[in-house]
Order: C-alpha cells, then structure tokens, then sequence
C-alpha cells in the first residue's frame, strides 16, 4: 500500500507539469473533430462564382501533419533497466490511467521515476513555458536549472505537499512533443542529486524523440 501511494505521489508530479496540456487525460480529450461543407448545387453556377472558398481541409492536413510529428507516448520506448541505471536499482513500470507510466523501486523510499508525453501547440517555446510555470508552483522554493536538453528544457527540485525529502520535476520538448518528469524519493537524498536524476531522465527521454 506505501508503494502504491508513492506511485500516486510521482504521477501526481508529472500531472502537475502537463496543466493546460493533454497530458494526463484521457484520448477523448483530445480535438479530433472535422468540419465537412456541402459543395454547391452543380446548376446554380452564379451562387458558386459569387461565394468564396475556404481552404480549411488543407488547414486540417497541415494540421494533422504537424501532429503526427509528435510521439504519443514515450514510455513505449523506455525500458526499465535504462531507469534502473538512473535511480540505481531495479524497478518495475505501472501504467497510469490516461497515459504517462511509473518506474518504481521495491523499497517505497526509493527513487520512482514518472513520464508523461504531451503535444505542443507549435515548436515553439510556448507551450512549453506555459507547462513550466505550473509545474514549479507546484513545489515550495523550487531550486530551477536548465540543463540544454532538447529544444527546451528545465528542471528543479523542493519540498512537495508538506514533506522534508527534495523532490524533482523536469520537462523537456523536442519538436511538437513535450515529456514531463516526475522523481519521488524518501531516502534523504539532496535536491542537487535529485535535479542530476531528473536531468539523466530528460537526457533518457529526448533521446527516444
């Protein structure tokens, strides 16, 4: 049951960088919709002259095709023992509702590691932006770094919900997809150690990208 709750507490990091994101919900959150416009009658040829075209299918497909340059879903491409290697010793992966995945130790004091994927608007820094400023209001005086991973990225590590032991939030983008990190731990283990964690599982993810 303590594992189980650490688990909750590393997700529940992650979800805190995705705010305003898709991360952390579920697909039916996403806008699939499309919009479909009748042509006009093929005998009323003075209406189709007079009324101007919209090119909003080739919006659409431009649209789709940025999207499908971002993955998914990184914890498809991350293995257990590259975690393993980075919280220093062997852990197992839980699936968490609506997407994003756990790597936890056997000891509940133990480092976890949490992913999240989300899609950015555009390549830009904005989306981005926007996930790091919730994500670090969600820790008490946040130490911040920005480690040059990716196209962007940052991480920091504090206190979380009331507790003593330093916790580490990161994010980092790489074309349209952002991937939100989340390191959990209750070993005592200081904040600089922690963002080094944080920063290794940046480097783990941008490198599946």
């Amino acid at each position: 049951m303590k594992h189980l709750s650490r688990s909750i507490v590393a997700f529940t990091l992650v979800c805190s960088l995705g705010a305003g994101l898709a991360g952390c919900s579920s697909d039916d959150d996403a806008d699939t919709s499309t919009v479909t416009t009748a042509a006009p009658a093929a005998d009323d040829a003075a209406a189709t002259d007079d009324t101007p075209t919209e090119d909003t299918p080739t919006d659409d497909a431009s649209d789709d095709s940025a999207s499908s340059d971002a993955v998914d879903d990184v914890c498809g491409l991350i293995t257990p023992d590259e975690v393993a290697a980075i919280a220093g010793g062997p852990v197992t992966v839980e699936e968490q509702p609506g997407g994003g995945c756990t790597f936890s130790q056997e000891d509940p004091r133990a480092a976890s590691i949490a992913f999240n994927t989300s899609t950015a608007s555009d390549d830009t820094d904005g989306s981005f932006n926007e996930a790091r400023y919730g994500a670090f209001a969600t820790i008490t005086d946040p130490t911040k770094e920005e480690p040059g991973v990716g196209d962007y990225s940052a991480v920091a590590s504090g206190t979380f919900g009331g507790g003593e032991n330093e916790q580490g939030i990161g994010l980092v983008q790489v074309g349209l997809t952002i991937v939100q990190v989340g390191v959990v731990q209750a070993n005592g283990i200081d904040g600089a150690a922690v963002r080094a964690m944080t920063t290794q599982a940046l480097e783990l993810a941008a490198g599946k990208l």
